[in-house]
Order: C-alpha cells, then structure tokens, then sequence
C-alpha cells in the first residue's frame, strides 16, 4: 500500500495568554501573522511558514480552570466528566457549553529539564545568532542541543517547546 500522508499542513500549540504569546512569536521569533484564519469560536492566530502552518489556540480562563458561573450552573445538574467528552445530543443545550469547554490536557504533565527530550516543534532559522540574541535579550532560557548541531531549545510563555536550528546545522 502507498503512503496517502504528504506533508505535515500545521502544527496547534496551546496559549493561556493569546498577547503574551504573540509578544514571544512575532516579537521574539518574527514570525508574520496569517490574516487568513477564519473567525471561530475561540480565540487564536495563525502563523504560515512556507507550505506549514504553526496554529496557536487560546484556552479559554487559563490552564483548565472552568468560570465560576459555568461550574455553578452545572454543579447541579448530572453531569459526568466522561459525557464532556461525547458529542451534545439533541436536546442537550444546557450542557454544551460545558461540554465545549477546553482545558489544557497537559497541565498536570510533568516536562524534562531539557527541551530535546520532550515533544517539540522544530523550526529551521536564518540568522540562528541573531536569535540567541533575542532569547537573551528576553530572558528566555535555551539549552543547546545535545547532539553538536547549531540547534537550540526553548520553551514558549506556556511552556511549549520549539527547536531552533540553523540552516546550516553543521557543528557549532
């Protein structure tokens, strides 16, 4: 049987703080925002990277915490954690909302000192020492690739961790 996978299209990264983590993607990587994201409903952006797409989205009250009013109204009701996993049924729009709620799966996970040993998004970068610049400028902490390449990893203001390797990967 062929391989019916191309290519990878995009890559979603969860964000707490849509702003704060535009301050780190385009003012800290100068990545370009893709005016072409449709409006949905919830709060995010998107980035184009040649053919590839890196899609932040905004989790909504923070890591995981549902709104007040939201954990009230249905603290009465007979709701259990697994029916928010199934999709709403007819009749079922007090427990949408609920339902639509998307906490960060990843809160409570436990990540590795060293980037290279978690999951990663990897990024090729053209001026690589002007980067590590800008990481140190911002005070964003890096470790170095382990493997001698002119690569480097960071984590974003939620702890999503990016790869940042030269073009010219050769030994540093």
């Amino acid at each position: 049987m062929m391989n019916q996978i191309l290519a990878v299209h995009h890559v979603a990264l969860l964000v707490s703080n849509l702003q704060r983590a535009r301050e780190f993607y385009e003012g800290v990587l100068g990545l370009v925002p893709d005016l072409a994201r449709p409006v949905m409903r919830f709060d995010g952006i998107w980035y184009s990277l040649g053919a590839i797409q890196i899609h932040l989205l905004c989790l909504p009250h923070g890591h995981g915490e549902l709104p007040l009013q939201m954990m009230e109204q249905h603290s009465r009701s007979p709701v259990s954690p697994h029916s928010l996993l199934s999709p709403p049924q007819r009749g079922e729009r007090d427990e949408v909302s609920l339902r639509e709620f998307h906490a960060n799966p990843e809160a409570a996970t436990a990540s590795p000192p060293h980037g290279g040993r978690d999951r990663h998004l990897a990024l090729l970068a053209t001026d690589w020492d002007g980067l590590r610049a800008r990481l140190t400028q911002n005070k964003i902490a890096y470790t170095l690739s382990q493997s001698g390449r002119r690569a480097l990893f960071c984590r974003d203001p939620d702890a999503n961790v990016l790869e940042l390797i030269a073009v010219t990967a050769g030994p540093l």
